[in-house]
């Protein structure tokens, strides 16, 4: 996962379990609760990791030039070896 702000690197990674609409998710607020949700647009998903399959990283992958906007897949390879995005993507 690719942390945006003053982070800018991919700094987590897990298995996707399920992908839904926030009425759907198990949230722990209802999905007008949270912080600037009027500013999130309609078609918005919650992904939802495997248990127990989420790790930080412990050398975080700094941004250089390419960075997600959307669902981005890359193998473990990938991570293993990236010394920036543009490695990943």
């Amino acid at each position: 996962m690719y942390v945006t702000r003053d982070v800018r690197s991919v700094k987590y990674f897990a298995t996707v379990d399920t992908v839904v609409t926030p009425e759907e998710a198990d949230l722990l607020r209802e999905p007008l609760d949270y912080k600037d949700r009027a500013k999130i647009a309609d078609d918005k998903m919650v992904v939802t990791f495997e248990s127990g399959s989420l790790y930080e990283l412990e050398d975080p992958i700094p941004y250089e030039s390419k960075y997600p906007q959307s669902l981005r897949y890359t193998t473990l390879d990938s991570i293993r070896n990236a010394e920036t995005t543009d490695g990943l993507f």
